[in-house]
């Protein structure tokens, strides 16, 4: 397994800095008209591209033993309406010494309206499922398919600032492992701010704050969840990145690199 990893790992790295530029999607009449359709702003998460984005990341957990690993985020927008992404982590677990794929992401984001020169400037629907491929016994991975719905919006307060609010349900299936102390299936709402603040034109900053309420078994529980980034780009089609994410409920602490490419 460990071989098969490393050659995946190789060819993505590959395959993202030999990809080359495409023309650049004609952009809806509903968008903003002085939207620059040649310019990339990756910034807000309503603007729709096809790119790859590779990650270094480190995961600290208080049980089941840290993680390193590489992630690979792979969005394809065949419009300015729609977008598909799939994102597949390969994570090596420093306690048990066991590397492997992570759970498996793919997200569809489908935006009917954007016009971001009303201050209400975006809304659409969309959908998130995780699948449970990674090896819970050697502590990769939730061990659980989620299927979250939401829907996301836009509000445009100034040039430098913008909020999108992101309203979503999440469902949480049985363990696909055997566990007579989590094996219910678990509900949940999750609230998240997305505040984007502009530095200049190729720097902003990501600020998200999340709200999440879990149900199961008749009882509740609540966890607050602290997100920070940072983009950059370099030149026309490709991104630098840092994130940091503290889940302060179960003392889960996230931080990676990266960088995209935009085609």
């Amino acid at each position: 397994m460990k071989k098969y990893s490393i050659i995946i790992l190789f060819v993505f790295f590959i395959l993202s800095f030999s990809i080359q530029a495409q023309d650049d999607k004609k952009i809806d009449s509903a968008s903003i008209q002085s939207h620059d359709d040649k310019k990339i702003d990756a910034s807000k998460p309503t603007n729709f591209y096809s790119y790859l984005n590779n990650s270094l990341e480190f995961l600290s957990r208080e049980t089941k033993g840290n993680l390193i690993g590489y992630r690979a985020n792979l969005t394809y927008s065949p419009s300015e309406r729609h977008l598909i992404l799939g994102e597949v982590p390969l994570q090596y677990n420093l306690q048990e010494g066991k590397v492997g794929f992570g759970d498996i992401r793919v997200r569809y984001f489908y935006l009917p309206y954007k016009n971001y020169e009303k201050f209400f400037g975006a809304f659409g629907p969309s959908v998130d499922i995780i699948a449970p491929v990674g090896s819970v016994s050697n502590g990769i991975g939730n061990g659980r398919w989620v299927i979250a719905p939401g829907l996301a919006g836009a509000l445009m307060f100034a040039e430098w600032f913008q909020v999108f609010p992101v309203l979503s349900y999440q469902y949480m299936s049985k363990p696909v492992y055997h566990d007579t102390t989590l094996n219910d299936p678990i509900n949940g709402i999750t609230l998240q701010f997305i505040s984007v603040f502009a530095l200049s034109q190729a720097a902003f900053i990501v600020v998200t704050p999340t709200f999440n309420q879990h149900f199961v078994n008749g009882t509740s529980s609540f966890s607050y969840i602290q997100e920070l980034s940072f983009g950059y780009m370099v030149g026309p089609k490709g991104q630098l990145s840092a994130y940091l994410k503290g889940d302060f409920k179960d003392n889960h602490y996230q931080m990676s690199i990266g960088y995209t490419v935009f085609f």
